[in-house]
């Protein structure tokens, strides 16, 4: 029966494979999670949630001026409706059309330059200048604006304003021109053959805070996409997606003034000249319309004892940062802990080989692979740690703001259920997020436990040794293959190889 001093020595000899099956499991759960899970903060819902946040915040329209060149108004600012994306640099070959340059043996094929993105800023000959609300707040929930600060109340749009100010504009129309102007209504030339008239007073409708041009239908939700909806195929050269929103949908949460034709939006932006010169964009153009637009101001609610603000746009270029820098950091660990933990695969088949022979002159090999195995499997724990460590760093400094995401979505905090639902999704992908620092730190509890159990055991055997009358442990295992002066070979290395 083995002595309690061999057992020991078995668990020294077995644990450091054993840690490192473990670890090789949880690193491969690891690796493949972070490669294979999409970007939580850097994601079409992250773009979305802060455009809205960003809406929230714009101050919105007070008064609507129109010029067809020159500078705005004094106390007035000209609006950018849009932006036309471009297209990237490609090559352009009989039928087809790629992006990227054409290479040197392409002959007969033409490279297409690369076009930067365009601001529009003009429709229908009309240029829009606005003037805004200096600030505004939203009332408590009996509609009732704060007693101090000199404020008052628009219901229509339901905000608290400067008591000096008009209330904003919540309704934008186009009519003909020489139509009569409704009472309470502003009206504005836009061309030769219609007006635009503005108004406060639509009962209970959100405040307009811009006004925009969106390209072939009604602006997608997520900001980076294009609403193309037809049968044709995507521009092989469009910067952006325009695949039907990319399956984000399109923005309710708007006005729509009018609709016309997207060659002639092109032209009156001086883009003619432009687009004309890409290969068959004219015919991706065809028949296709764009959309003047008045994009409402999303609210968040006012229920007693609820504070849902300030639904700062600042927390998403923060967060993305974060996972960013996590993301990279705990990539490069980890590929180089699967490099070593590789490496520590073959020492143990190695060092197995050279049990299986059972050859005495190949005992002291059997120990160097023996060493190698535990030393790059500690090495690989201190590289655990690290990750771990990091993703410890990661939760403590996102904890603030997904806790805040988590707040909105569990209150529903958005008048709309749209938004509401898009903050649940959201919750969900930080969730998977959170899954991933999670595994990550199980790596460094692991890593810290097995570097501590093989200390202790170490200790112990140390110890054990000395007690159990023979010579200390690591003075037998020094002396493997070590030859006796009459040529024989110590009887403990013959022990020891019964031990590993």
């Amino acid at each position: 029966m083995a002595s309690a001093a061999a057992k020991l020595r078995h668990s020294f000899l077995a644990f450091p494979k054993i840690l490192y099956l473990v670890l090789l499991i949880i690193l491969c759960i690891v690796f493949a999670d972070i490669k294979n899970s999409p970007p939580t903060f850097n994601s079409s819902e992250a773009q979305i949630l802060e455009d809205i946040f960003t809406n929230v915040h714009t101050n919105p329209i007070t008064t609507i001026q129109t010029i067809t060149t020159g500078t705005c108004p004094e106390g007035s600012t000209k609006l950018v409706l849009g932006t036309w994306q471009g297209t990237y640099e490609g090559c352009s070959c009989a039928n087809s059309l790629t992006i990227g340059a054409c290479s040197s043996d392409q002959s007969g094929c033409t490279t297409i330059p690369a076009v930067s993105p365009k601001e529009i800023t003009t429709w229908s000959g009309s240029q829009f200048c606005v003037t805004r609300l200096s600030s505004f707040s939203l009332p408590d929930s009996t509609d009732a604006c704060p007693t101090t600060g000199n404020t008052q109340f628009c219901k229509n749009s339901k905000l608290c304003i400067p008591a000096a100010e008009t209330c904003p504009v919540n309704i934008i129309k186009r009519v003909a021109t020489g139509s009569e102007v409704p009472e309470g209504y502003t009206s504005v030339t836009l061309n030769s053959t219609f007006n635009i008239i503005y108004a406060n007073n639509e009962p209970a409708t959100n405040a307009i805070s811009q006004i925009a041009v969106s390209l072939y239908d009604m602006p997608c939700m997520n900001p980076n996409t294009m609403p193309y909806t037809t049968d044709k195929k995507p521009y092989a050269l469009s910067r952006i997606p325009e695949t039907n929103c990319n399956g984000t949908g399109t923005v309710d949460y708007l006005i729509r003034v009018e609709r016309k034709d997207i060659t002639t939006v092109f032209g009156e932006n001086s883009l003619s000249t432009t687009v004309s010169a890409l290969p068959g964009f004219a015919d991706f153009i065809l028949d296709q319309d764009a959309y003047l637009v008045g994009l409402k101001q999303y609210k968040l609610m006012t229920t007693p004892g609820l504070s849902c603000g300030p639904a700062d746009p600042a927390i998403f270029p923060d967060v993305i940062s974060r996972e960013d820098n996590f993301v990279s950091l705990a990539n490069g660990i980890l590929i180089a802990a699967l490099v070593i933990q590789s490496i520590v695969f073959f020492t143990i088949i190695i060092e197995f080989a050279f049990r299986i022979r059972g050859n005495q002159e190949e005992e002291k090999y059997t120990l160097c692979f023996w060493y190698i195995n535990l030393g790059l499997t500690l090495i690989a724990c201190i590289l655990f740690i690290v990750v771990g460590a990091n993703a410890i760093n990661a939760k403590v400094k996102l904890s603030k703001n997904v806790g805040y995401f988590n707040y909105l979505a569990k209150y529903s905090c958005f008048e709309e259920q749209d938004v509401n639902l898009l903050l649940k999704i959201y919750q969900g992908n930080i969730s998977n997020f959170y899954a991933m620092i999670w595994l990550n730190i199980v790596l460094l509890i692991l890593s810290s436990v097995g570097i501590l159990v093989t200390v202790i055991l170490a200790v112990i055997n140390m110890y054990a040794g000395g007690r159990s009358g023979d010579a200390s442990y690591y003075k037998r295992i020094g002396g493997m293959g070590k030859r006796k002066k009459n040529g024989g070979y110590r009887n403990n290395n013959i022990e020891l190889s019964h031990a590993l």
